[in-house]
């Protein structure tokens, strides 16, 4: 019986790539205020290390907002 597979090595044939969608995103912008949506004084580049009232998961907050979400002696969250 003859041999039916190629021995030649055929590399699987490539898909085309998706297209990678970058946003920009402008050095001199300021972050918003998650909530309140006012400017705070953090331009969107600033690392957030480098950041007051920055809450992981949530984004930027201005003072006003933090102040009342946080109690300002021992920072925390205020219910009601």
């Amino acid at each position: 019986m003859p041999n039916t597979s190629s021995s030649v090595f055929r590399p699987p044939e490539k898909q085309p790539a998706a297209p990678i969608l970058i946003k920009e995103v402008a050095g001199d912008l300021l972050d918003k205020c998650v909530l309140c949506e006012t400017d705070t004084p953090y331009k969107q580049n600033t690392h957030i290390d480098l950041r007051e009232h920055y809450v992981e998961g949530a984004g930027q907050l201005c003072k006003e907002c933090w102040d009342k979400t946080y109690d300002s002696k021992d920072r925390s969250v205020l219910f009601g």
